[in-house]
């Protein structure tokens, strides 16, 4: 039987969490990955390697810079939907609808 997306989640975190129990140096574990990291951002401000290697660094770290700020803007926007999305639907979930706020006269 599939898993269902929760029980996905927990079994990967699980396997995360053995790997770096057995992992002394994450440093160094991780060395490669962040390396590749880095090119994909030196090939797309150099792609040439035409640069002088101190002009390229700064334009690095530029790119890597706005390439982290659009993650933080796309966090803020999905952040800002979910929390429309809750507010739209908190009149309903408390028993009213869109008239929920209109005063209705005593009886």
């Amino acid at each position: 039987m599939p898993l269902s997306g929760a029980e996905r989640v927990l079994r990967a975190r699980v396997a995360a969490y053995s790997k770096w129990a057995r992992t002394p140096n994450r440093t160094e574990a991780t060395a490669a990955l962040r390396a590749g990291f880095d090119r994909r951002f030196e090939l797309k401000v150099d792609p040439e390697s035409r640069l002088d290697p101190a002009v390229r660094a700064v334009l690095v770290e530029s790119a890597r810079k706005a390439y982290f700020l659009r993650l933080v803007l796309l966090r803020v926007k999905a952040q800002s939907k979910k929390k429309k999305a809750r507010e739209a639907d908190l009149p309903r979930a408390q028993g009213g609808g869109a008239d929920a706020a209109v005063p209705r006269p005593p009886t």
